[in-house]
């Protein structure tokens, strides 16, 4: 659900934050993911979205298509590497209405950053995720080579 759109010229600690150069402008997107059918919500999302790629913010997205989805399809501009920052925190009182939690509620606290080729980023997106509202599951497996005797 779409809250905000804005533009903001990035000041030193969120440039900082951000893994970008403070002073430019980004255009920001303030959402929150709902429960499908309900208006539980589920987590908080800023996107911060460099400029030549904001026009994806205007665009209707009735399936919820990822920003980073709809840059690509859009823009023909992918990903050469994703840094993911997980992290353990508190619920801000700005977002403790919102989220319907308490101010201080722990929250898990996810931070992607999004660069292209040339290693520069393009998008970022700052998630906070109530307490018990959203796990996180990883599945690796290893290649086992076949031995030559």
């Amino acid at each position: 659900k779409h809250l905000a759109i804005s533009v903001e010229q990035l000041a030193p600690t969120l440039a900082h934050f951000l893994g970008v150069a403070s002073g430019q402008k980004w255009s920001c997107l303030k959402a929150m993911r709902l429960a499908r059918g309900t208006d539980a919500p589920i987590s908080w999302l800023d996107a911060y979205v460099k400029p030549e790629f904001a026009d994806v913010l205007d665009q209707p997205n009735p399936n919820g298509v990822s920003i980073l989805k709809q840059i690509e399809e859009r823009h023909c501009h992918f990903a050469a590497n994703a840094q993911v920052e997980i992290f353990v925190g508190r619920i801000e009182e700005d977002l403790s209405e919102p989220l319907q939690c308490d101010t201080g509620a722990p929250a898990l606290i996810i931070l992607r950053r999004y660069k292209n080729s040339d290693g520069e980023i393009y998008l970022v997106t700052y998630s906070v995720h109530p307490e018990s509202r959203f796990s996180l599951n990883f599945e690796f497996e290893k290649q086992v080579s076949p031995t030559i005797a």
